[in-house]
């Protein structure tokens, strides 16, 4: 079975979180943590980790079941200075008793994370990060704010500057902003335009969410891998690996671009199709990378401890490298090998499916051999084990994303993919389950399947909008055109954020057009989406559409204001 999890030393965080040491009254509250941890420890054969960064930030979760007793690699002597310096660290008005009693079962977590990923894969185990824009960073602000306030402090502002491929720095370090500032433009709620970008790490905000939902007591299993769904008049269900079945009044399909709900959905399997380009991706700790004099030079660290990003494009190839005090993360979007030669290749979509940096070197030095050397250096920093090869799979717009009866919807990657460019998949997938939670409220008879057709009808096209968005921003990104005032102009290569993904307000769109697109369900009253860009009318496309006018080297245009 792999694992895969995130590096990490204490526990507390996990046990006892910030805000449970600023109110340690709050004693009904983590008698239920600790009785709810407790649980879950009563199977012997039942193991589970708890990873964090190297501030004791959780960043990861995972449990599994084997039939052997923990491997623990401290002497007893070892187990109590660790147990006496993390309980020294404890506030005074912690209930120490309890302290100790969760670290008592915080040992087992220790000894199997090691264990089950190896010493050098326990150090070296990392991930990246991805762009939370604007509209869902307010719908989490306003549901859920000690995650907000943790994203906002954790995430990312970089300083960006673009460069050749050859290393040759054509504008910046500058900030890549949402709201231009001579324009002033609002929120579709009257609220001033966002200042920053938010670069958050993986790991770090899936922990955030997953601390939510145990936290409203909500169990969470792993290791179970869906393989069919199914669904009747009265309730919906998935069939799992090993045979069971779980059921509902609802079943959310978000398991991504791999996930088997489509049978149900679309009466056939949508197969992904790739979209001839892979990432290798891989984050690690920033010291790794600064031990060379020359690499500092030409990798800097803000003196204001912020972070920077460089971004070197040419045809079929981006690079971007971001890093600050704590990690460096670097993302190179290539073309599939099977597409530049007759070889097979490594891409996959999985996290697992990792490449040697001297592999990515490699693959630089045959293809793209005006790629300076000292980035070949930087890349080499990276552990052996960290680099992922993923490739970038694509299914062409689906408009519909619920089953015949209406009791299975997809959600996120499962209805809609996304090319890294767009910055915009979580963004989306946000926007799809505050719109699904409306649609939820507002449907009440799930005897029938209108509520969750509406939800689609609601954000089908947008969604779709913020797809070729992407492929707008990618067809920069591999296609630049510098041309002779390179030097003094970066323009055609920036990624654009209009106003209508970052002005938008999913749960109030949800609220005041929910009866408009309910009507065109029933009477075939024409429904007019508001939220894509002005003057902008919905065609149908496909991927080919859009790989034939990039192959042909086209920039990628469209009607209406993208602003």
């Amino acid at each position: 079975m792999m694992i895969i999890a995130f590096r990490g030393r204490a526990m507390n965080d996990t046990f006892f979180p910030e805000r449970l040491r600023v109110n340690p009254g709050d004693s009904d509250e983590l008698a239920f943590r600790l009785r709810n941890i407790s649980k879950t420890f009563g199977d012997k054969n039942r193991h589970h980790i708890v990873a964090v960064d190297g501030d004791d930030k959780v960043m990861g979760f995972a449990e599994w079941t084997d039939a052997e007793g923990p491997v623990v690699d401290m002497t007893q002597e070892e187990r109590e200075k660790k147990k006496a310096e993390n309980l020294a660290i404890m506030p005074k008005s912690l209930d120490l008793a309890a302290a100790e009693k969760a670290m008592q079962e915080a040992e087992v977590l220790f000894s199997k994370l090691r264990e089950a990923l190896g010493n050098e894969e326990y150090v070296n185990s990392w991930s990246d990060s991805f762009t939370i824009g604007p509209s869902a960073l307010r719908q989490i602000k306003q549901a859920w704010p000690a995650i907000f306030a943790d994203i906002d402090k954790s995430a990312w502002d970089p300083l960006v500057s673009f460069h050749k491929i050859t290393g040759d720095k054509v504008s910046g370090p500058e900030r890549i902003i949402f709201n231009d500032d001579t324009d002033n433009r609002l929120t579709e709620d009257g609220e001033p335009g966002p200042d920053r970008i938010h670069r958050a790490p993986r790991p770090r905000f899936t922990a955030a969410l997953l601390g939510q939902v145990l936290a409203l007591g909500i169990e969470v299993t792993y290791s179970r891998r869906v393989v069919d769904y199914f669904e009747d008049e009265y309730k919906a269900g998935i069939l799992l690996d090993d045979g069971s079945k779980m059921e509902a009044d609802v079943v959310v399909a978000a398991d991504g671009v791999g996930t088997k709900s489509h049978k149900l959905i679309s009466g056939h399997i949508v197969r992904a199709m790739s979209s001839n380009y892979s990432i290798f991706r891989t984050a690690y700790p920033y010291d790794l990378a600064n031990a060379e004099p020359e690499l500092a030079e030409h990798f800097p660290l803000r003196d204001d401890g912020g972070a920077l990003g460089q971004m070197w494009q040419t045809d079929d190839l981006q690079v971007f490298v971001g890093y600050s005090p704590e990690r460096i993360e670097w993302g190179i979007t290539h073309k599939l090998i099977s597409a530049i030669k007759d070889l097979a290749g490594t891409s996959k979509e999985s996290w697992g499916n990792h490449v040697s940096p001297d592999y990515v070197v490699q693959y630089l030095k045959d293809n793209f051999p005006e790629v300076p050397e000292y980035l070949h250096r930087l890349l080499k920093t990276a552990p052996e084990n960290a680099v992922v090869d993923w490739e970038l799979l694509w299914r062409d717009p689906q408009p519909n994303w619920s089953s015949p009866l209406g009791r299975v919807v997809q959600v996120g990657d499962s209805a809609h993919t996304f090319v890294p460019s767009s910055g915009n998949g979580l963004v989306q997938g946000i926007e799809d389950a505050v719109t699904l939670a409306t649609c939820l409220q507002l449907g009440g008879n799930l005897k029938n399947n209108l509520w969750s057709r509406t939800h689609s009808k609601l954000r089908f096209e947008r969604v779709s909008c913020c797809q070729l968005l992407g492929f707008i921003n990618q067809s920069h990104y591999l296609k630049p055109e510098w041309g002779h005032n390179a030097i003094e102009d970066a323009s055609a290569v920036k990624p654009q954020y209009g106003w209508w993904i970052w002005g938008h307000n999913p749960e109030r769109y949800a609220y005041d057009n929910y009866g408009k697109a309910f009507r065109s369900l029933v009477d075939g009253t024409q429904f007019e989406s508001t939220n894509i860009p002005r003057g902008y009318h919905y065609k149908p496309w496909t991927l080919k559409d859009i790989t034939d006018s990039l192959e042909q080297g086209e920039k990628l245009k469209f009607e209406g204001d993208w602003s």
